[in-house]
Formats: C-alpha cells, structure tokens, sequence
C-alpha cells in the first residue's frame, strides 16, 4: 500500500474514533482501524505472566481457504496484526498468510518470541511484504530472560534478533520495521537505560517497556503488582471502538485479552463481512455498558484493570509513535 494513501486512511478512520468515543456514540461509521489475526493459539513457551494454564480453548490453526476468504471478503481492511494467544511463527503458512496481505495492500505486523525465526524461516518472512516485526523479547540479561521465558534461550533469540536485522540490510528491506517490546518487571531506570542502549546498537529501531500485562480472570489478584492494582477511577475502554480480534477457528472477540474467547462477538461463517460485525447487536452493546460503567457477572471487563487505568498513556500513544516509525523510517 502507498505510505500516502496508507496515513489518509488511517488518520481518516482515526478522527472517526476520536469523534465516536468521546461523543459516546455506539454505532461506528469507519472500518475497524486494527485486526488482530490469530493463526494458532498454539505456543512453544510457558512464561513467568502468561495465563496458558488457564486456556479452555481447543488448540489448532487457522485455515488458508478461511483466510483467503476473510480478506477477500473485507477490502477495506488497512492493518493486521498477526497475533492473539500463540506464537504465529508456529503456523505452517504464516509466511503465505503475510504475503497474501501484502499483495492485496494490507499493512502487516507480526508480534513473536523470536525463538522459530531462523534460516528459511527467517528469509521467508523477510521477503514476505512485512511491514512491521516486533519480538517480545523480556528480560535485561541472560539470567532474567531464562527465568521469565521458560524452555527459551537467551542466545538463541538475540542471534535470531541479529540474522534478522542482517537479512534487513541483505535484502535491502529498510522499510521493515524491528521492534522489541520488553515487560517492565519493576527495573530500575539505569537497567532500562542499559537494555535500550545495548537492544539499539544492534540495529533494532526502537524498544519499548511496556506496563506488566494482567489478563482479565476471575483470579487476577495473584498476577497484580501494587503498581497495577485498580483504583476507583473509572476510565473505560476504548478498544471496541478501534480492533477486533479474528481467533483461529473463526470467532471473533472485542478485546485483545479475551484470550480464552470468552465473550465471542459472532462466529465467521457464510457471513464473513466485518462491517456487519463491527455494528451489530453484541458490539453495541459491549459499547454502551462500557459507556454506561456497566460491570455485569460474565462480561470480561468485569476483571479488567484496563479500565480503572488511563488508556492514552499506553498502548495508543506508544501505538502511533511506532506506526510513524514504520511509514517514515
């Protein structure tokens, strides 16, 4: 897609949020200016903050002919960002899936732990049309990573990191963007300062710590640092109003943490058109209680601290400042 048309659409469908959040409307004219694409929900780790253990969801993969159809189905869409709860690289045709976007104009993101992407693997994805690869890559060193990553390799990632910087340049692939997203498990400043610089002079073009994720659950309490505890502010949400999340088999979800796809929005089937989903009965209505501070027995954000916290600081400023990145870089 064309940088230029690219923004238009973008900062079009953007100041159509702006105006439909605070307006508190809970119908929305544009498309959705984000969606998330889970190929699996299948991962290769068990992390230190990850609720896996409480997936109720039957594993699998996501089919090229129902993604064929999804895209071909819904020509507005601008942005997909290849994760939810697995690790995409784990997909068979993830490479496929990315390239098939990107001749159809779609802007793409991949989110992983890095741990897959190497060799073949690594060429296919940097000549897939990507845009965008942003590896969670936790930990300020060797002994912290091993520990919050289980059954990964500190090495092993950071020279994954490294080939896929050097294929970059190989392949004179600038326009891709290489991100590390890194949990901030209460570092001091100087170890930060320390990660970003060392991260940085490999080539990587930028780093971000991000808040400690807590997963909306029954239990959330064991997860939470007094830094995350909620208070009784009360801020909203406005992720319906900007993404949905397409699961493996199909369903479709408002929220990027509705990991076990708790409160499904609808099933894609004979009717794959996001705009019908993006208006109707349970979307709606997932807007006006979040409007109206409605927390009802079985709706997700019952247990979220996402809204008790002010949502502008992170992710949508950290969101457009990377987005920037990508089309001016």
């Amino acid at each position: 897609m064309d940088r230029y048309l690219y923004i238009f659409k973008q900062a079009f469908c953007t100041i159509k949020f702006l105006n439909s959040y605070f307006n508190k409307k809970i119908s929305c004219s544009y498309f959705p200016l984000i969606i998330m694409l889970e190929p699996t929900n299948d991962c290769n780790l068990e992390c230190k903050m990850c609720v896996r253990h409480k997936l109720n969801r039957e594993k699998g993969y996501m089919t090229m002919e129902f993604y064929k159809r999804l895209l071909e189905y819904n020509l507005d869409i601008n942005r997909i960002v290849f994760c939810h709860f697995g690790e995409p690289l784990l997909h068979p045709d993830i490479g496929r899936m990315i390239h098939y976007a990107a001749q159809r104009g779609i802007i793409t993101e991949l989110n992983t732990n890095g741990i897959l992407l190497n060799g073949t693997k690594a060429e296919e994805i940097i000549n897939s049309g990507i845009n965008s690869i942003v590896f969670s890559f936790e930990g300020i060193n060797k002994e912290e990573y091993e520990k919050i990553r289980l059954g990964a390799r500190y090495e092993l990632v950071l020279n994954n990191i490294i080939n896929f910087l050097e294929l970059r340049q190989k392949y004179k692939k600038n326009r891709v963007s290489v991100s590390i997203d890194s949990i901030d498990f209460n570092y001091s400043a100087i170890q930060k300062v320390d990660f970003k610089k060392k991260i940085l002079s490999l080539g990587v073009d930028s780093v971000n710590f991000i808040p400690l994720h807590v997963w909306p659950v029954d239990d959330n309490e064991e997860n939470l640092s007094n830094s995350h505890k909620s208070n009784n502010r009360y801020y909203g949400c406005f992720l319906p109003w900007i993404m949905i999340s397409i699961l493996w088999d199909g369903k479709v979800v408002a929220c990027c943490d509705d990991f076990d796809g708790i409160n499904v929005i609808t099933q894609l089937g004979q009717n794959m058109s996001i705009y019908t989903i993006w208006n109707n009965r349970e979307m709606v209505s997932l807007r006006e209680k979040l409007l109206r501070r409605i927390k009802t027995n079985g709706l997700l954000c019952s247990n979220c601290y996402r809204v008790s916290k002010s949502p502008w600081s992170y992710p949508f400023i950290n969101r457009i400042k990377r987005e920037i990145k990508e089309i001016f870089l």
